[in-house]
């Protein structure tokens, strides 16, 4: 279970880097060339997507939230991303695009926030102790 928990976190933290190597090379533009505002990208949204699954990955490593319940959420996160690339793909995301897609994201924080209730560990039966012979 660690592992995979391991496993998540590195991979979220693997994403966010090389979305940062792209955002500073420039997002691939040669010497000399113009490089205008990409019109499909929406930076709040990107970024809200990470802390999104930073968030989940950080409330299963520490149990406050079942391996199920974690592939759920992170299911529906995943589900914004895909929108925003099918409103994208018109080569352009428009500002009611954007609202939609923040609202979508405020409604996975939401139950990001209202899942989490202890996860119950199994008992350990307790053993009766023997009388001592006094």
């Amino acid at each position: 279970m660690k592992r995979i928990v391991s496993l998540m976190t590195l991979a979220i933290v693997l994403t966010a880097t090389s979305a940062m190597a792209d955002k500073h090379e420039g997002g691939g533009a040669g010497k000399g060339q113009h490089v205008g505002k990409d019109p499909t990208a929406a930076p709040g949204v990107e970024k809200r997507v990470g802390r999104q699954k930073a968030k989940i990955a950080r409330k299963l490593e520490k149990g406050k939230i079942t391996q199920e319940q974690a592939a759920q959420l992170n299911q529906k996160v995943d589900a914004v991303e895909t929108k925003k690339a099918e409103l994208s793909a018109d080569g352009k995301l428009t500002k009611e695009e954007r609202k939609e897609l923040r609202q979508e994201l405020n409604k996975t924080k939401e139950e990001i926030k209202a899942v989490g209730a202890k996860v119950e560990k199994p008992k350990v039966p307790s053993v009766p102790s023997a009388p001592s012979g006094n």
